[in-house]
């Protein structure tokens, strides 16, 4: 596959389990740990909106992350995904890092839920990192079938 249609692929790909994962699956647990810790829940349209947002915005990132790091790095293929989650969770929890958002101080909650986040990118740079392995293997295959 040529590398434009690989980057295209892995972009649409990873929007759609960024979506999926960080966004719908994401929202719905951050929803049961609030219940399960007895803080309130918004499980508002809005806020499932903004967090399906979030996941397709983080998902099209990873995705051209994760084309990068297959082009440019060269790791065994299981690495990709668990560089990427992790990667992904230090991007979208940069602001808090850096001072621009603040605590008044830091909960167990707050560990629960990055810990719950870490646990969700790298569900999502394994997942993505899987299917574009099976899909470029499922693509070799349909290459050698034509060429004989």
């Amino acid at each position: 596959m040529k590398w434009h249609k690989e980057l295209i692929f892995s972009l649409s790909i990873g929007a759609v389990d960024g979506l999926i994962i960080l966004g719908i699956i994401g929202r719905t647990s951050m929803v049961m740990l609030a219940k399960n810790t007895g803080h309130a829940v918004n499980l508002s349209s809005q806020s499932v909106l903004e967090a399906s947002l979030f996941g397709l915005i983080a998902g099209i990132i990873g995705g051209g992350l994760l084309f990068g790091m297959r082009r440019l790095m060269n790791l065994r293929e299981v690495f990709y995904g668990w560089i990427l989650g992790i990667l992904l969770l230090l991007l979208s929890t940069f602001p808090f890092w850096l001072g621009i958002i603040q605590f008044d101080s830091f909960k167990p909650v707050l560990l629960n839920t990055l810990l719950l986040a870490l646990a969700h990118f790298i569900a999502y740079g394994l997942i993505l990192n899987g299917s574009l392995i099976r899909i470029s293997r499922l693509q070799n295959k349909k290459l050698k079938k034509t060429s004989k």
